[in-house]
């Protein structure tokens, strides 16, 4: 590759030009080491058996209290995050994917063990599958993002506004 400004070509493996920029690193960089995603195993792990458990004593409490509710969706995406910022290290876009999926397989394992011991009426199950309801799905993952610790990554300069190319 070449570089932008100098149209030297720049040595293998190099971020920026050591011409141009010589001994200044990228304020973004981040070295690529083989260990640095091995929280996010660990914490994958603990946020599936979480979700999975959350998901259970959803249906537990549905079926100890004869109500059909979704708000345990909100407290299974909170456990979720927490577990992820807890075991998963830095942030990453990895990490806002595994708490949307361990979140998703806790409340779908909750539906379906619901649906499973439903004892109710078909009218009073259809009755309860209300638009609030299906508020808490998208509360508990919006939360279960956010505490994950998700961050947004900053935008280029020329996407900011600063359409200004690079000087040849």
């Amino acid at each position: 590759m070449d570089c932008p400004t100098c149209g030297k070509k720049l040595p293998e493996g190099t971020i920026e030009c050591p011409r141009c920029h010589p001994g200044r690193m990228p304020a973004d960089a981040r070295p690529i080491a083989p260990g640095a995603q091995q929280g996010l195993w660990l914490a994958g792990v603990f946020s599936f058996a979480v979700a999975l458990a959350g998901g259970g004593a959803w249906a537990w409490y549905v079926a100890w209290s004869k109500q059909l509710s979704a708000f345990p969706a909100v407290f299974i995406g909170a456990a979720v995050g927490v577990v992820i910022r807890l075991f998963g290290g830095r942030s990453s876009p990895a990490a806002g994917a595994l708490a949307t999926l361990s979140t998703l397989a806790g409340m779908g394992l909750g539906a379906v063990l619901i649906y499973v011991q439903w004892t109710g009426s078909q009218k009073d199950l259809e009755a309860a599958l209300q638009f609030y309801n299906f508020v808490f799905f998208i509360i508990g993952l919006s939360v279960a993002r956010s505490l994950a610790g998700v961050k947004k990554q900053a935008m280029p300069p020329l996407l900011r506004g600063n359409n200004k190319p690079p000087a040849s």
